[in-house]
């Protein structure tokens, strides 16, 4: 018996609603935070004297502060992918209210930089990619990468128009590494499930041993040819 496929707005409504939980747990990671500081600043002011105590206790507790906004503030752009996916109304209002907490937003792009090395092997994989079928494009690095580089450039191949979905394998000693990347339409975990990867739709990664990097690509292809043919 075939089961009835859910329409796009109830798997978009679905997601929101999961989207609305996590934000929920970093409001509750991040007030838990707080709270914690607090009662250790306050048992610290209990052993301090005078306004100098006082006000270095308050100055450390901003500065930690800061850092924990700063952090739950990258991890949401590293999420919802700089509010590209993932993104609803509470999103948008946690990431306005840690920036009034003082996480600074170029703090945050500094921390997702990369060094020169890393980005020239990171637009070496593109310039190997091809477009599959579909809007799929299939990049094969000719080198070993690290596993970094080889997802942010899955990432970067979705800025190019006419490209829904990316795949990027690489040599990693004994083992070949599959970084996909989908902007919404084509699901790679499935994809790389059968593989051996996992992850979710939208982002998914897999490790395969005893295999070239050219029978990996070929047995990718199959994939993507079953995944193609059943949907």
């Amino acid at each position: 018996m075939s089961s009835t496929k859910k329409p796009s707005s109830q798997k978009r409504a679905d997601r929101e609603r999961q989207d609305n939980r996590t934000l929920n747990r970093v409001y509750y990671v991040f007030l838990l935070g707080l709270a914690a500081e607090c009662y250790l600043i306050l048992a610290y002011r209990g052993f301090a004297f005078g306004n100098i105590g006082s006000t270095l206790a308050w100055n450390k507790f901003l500065n930690v502060a800061m850092w924990v906004g700063l952090a739950l503030l990258a991890g949401i752009v590293l999420v919802t992918k700089i509010f590209s996916f993932r993104s609803g109304g509470r999103t948008f209002e946690a990431a306005a209210f840690l920036r009034r907490s003082g996480a600074d937003t170029a703090e945050v792009k500094k921390l997702f930089q990369n060094d020169l090395a890393g980005t020239i092997a990171k637009y070496s994989i593109i310039q190997n990619a091809k477009l599959y079928r579909d809007g799929i494009a299939v990049a094969v690095a000719s080198h070993p990468v690290g596993r970094v580089t080889a997802a942010q450039a899955a990432d970067e191949l979705l800025n190019i128009i006419g490209i829904d979905a990316s795949f990027v394998i690489s040599p990693d000693g004994e083992r070949v590494n599959i970084s996909g990347r989908s902007m919404g339409d084509t699901n790679v975990q499935i994809i790389l499930e059968k593989l051996g990867g996992g992850g979710n739709a939208a982002a998914a990664g897999g490790q395969i041993t005893g295999k070239s990097v050219d029978e990996v690509a070929q047995d990718l292809a199959r994939a993507i040819d079953q995944y193609l043919s059943d949907d």
